[in-house]
């Protein structure tokens, strides 16, 4: 088929899939949702020889390499599992269940945020007791349950200071609540994981159809990760291209590549 335009614009998904189980095929390419930037840039080697033989000097010859290769990827979508690879953290979507938490012991203090082991369900009733299990303590009286599901002791209320004993602070609380489903990211417990990534969109300067393949990428952490700002989180990672010796080198006449394909 003649192409008849040769401009090119890509729109479509970009899928990551941890190259060890992919390879195995135990695990497959799972989109990762809204990326506005997908871009490799290629570095290069030069190894340039002086003619010693003329006076006007210059390269008697000169090799072009490529050094490196890098991919940059940008998401706009915070699921946990982009979380958890730009952080080089642990955790997927919804890998904590709604359950019953009882008599969580805290140590709070007036005025201070108590976050919880888990994310609690707001639709659903929190208890605050004393730690003997003796009193049970007033919402909006002796504490607060703030938006983001922490316990704010009141000044003026009836929970009492902890107590201190040699040099660690007592729990001076229980607290019992629904947890509500939700996801949990346990941050910088890895190395960084090679990923498979492929592009599947299309030109949308023509309808074509294009299909782009990384076989084994690694990046590194995201530059940043704004949690209070003006403008939309970004998730912005480098990787860099590795060779994968589980593919085939073809033949001199048909080679293949090691490092990834690109249909269009």
């Amino acid at each position: 088929m003649a192409v008849t335009n040769c401009c090119f614009k890509g729109r479509g998904n970009v899928a990551l899939a941890d190259y060890v189980a992919f390879t195995a095929g135990t695990a497959g390419l799972i989109p990762v949702g809204n990326a506005p930037v997908l871009e490799v840039n290629l570095n290069e080697n030069i190894e340039r020889v002086p003619d010693y033989t003329s006076a006007a000097g210059g390269a008697a010859c000169v090799v072009r390499t490529i050094e490196s290769a890098q991919v940059k990827l940008t998401l706009t979508c915070n699921r946990a599992e982009n979380l958890a690879l730009a952080l080089y953290g642990s955790g997927s979507t919804g890998n904590k269940t709604a359950a019953a938490v009882a008599s969580e012991q805290k140590v709070a203090y007036v005025g201070a945020l108590v976050p919880l082991a888990d994310m609690p369900d707001l639709t659903q009733p929190i208890t605050v007791k004393a730690t003997t299990g003796s009193t049970t303590y007033t919402a909006g009286k002796d504490y607060l349950v703030t938006a983001g599901g922490a316990i704010q002791v009141l000044a003026g209320g009836a929970i009492p200071a902890p107590t201190i004993n040699m040099g660690v602070g007592q729990p001076n609380i229980t607290v019992s609540y629904q947890r509500a489903e939700h996801s949990a990211i346990e941050l910088f417990t890895r190395n960084s994981l090679p990923v498979a990534l492929a592009f599947d969109g299309v030109n949308v300067v023509d309808a074509r159809l294009v299909n782009f393949q990384l076989y084994r990428v690694r990046f590194g952490p995201a530059t940043n990760l704004t949690v209070i700002g003006d403008n939309v989180s970004k998730l912005e990672l480098t990787g860099e291209i590795e060779r994968d010796n589980t593919k085939s080198i073809g033949t001199p006449g048909a080679p293949f590549s090691q490092y990834g394909t690109l249909k269009i």
